[in-house]
């Protein structure tokens, strides 16, 4: 979980503090929200911040056919974006994530360019019962330039 830092630091060292949304991949939604606006409160507290901070923004309805599985639509998500820039995301919580952004869009996450943290997941891109071997088009993948 890295919301809660980013939030935090980002309040401290920009004016306007940029819209940061998290993507809850789970169906914790709820509790996931309480337990970011928790750590939130408390890094602010460890670094001796008084300043008010906002609620965190948790984007919900991303968990699909279930948790640790992936999805077809999260799977397209990740294609277009290894067409286009060439970035591989694992193919369940980076890839759900990486389908939020791509269905909210700039009316949910706000105006101005969208950074998409991907963190990890790449043992998950090729792991035997979910990577990208299993995709059903992987067989006739070809590279385009």
């Amino acid at each position: 979980m890295r919301q809660p830092g980013v939030r935090a630091t980002s309040t401290s060292a920009s004016s306007p503090t940029p819209a940061i949304v998290g993507v809850a991949v789970s169906s914790i939604g709820g509790e996931f929200k309480s337990r970011v606006a928790a750590l939130v409160r408390e890094t602010a507290q460890l670094l001796g911040w008084e300043q008010e901070l906002e609620p965190p923004r948790i984007a919900g309805g991303f968990v699909g056919s279930g948790y640790a599985q992936p999805n077809e639509a999260s799977r397209e998500a990740i294609r277009s974006l290894a067409r286009t820039e060439g970035i591989l995301t694992d193919p369940v919580y980076t890839g759900k994530a990486l389908l939020a952004v791509v269905e909210l869009g700039p009316d949910a996450l706000g105006p101005g360019p969208v950074v998409f943290w991907h963190t990890g997941g790449l043992p998950a891109i090729f792991a035997p019962e979910q990577g990208f071997a299993r995709w059903p088009d992987a067989s006739t993948a070809t590279v385009r330039r």
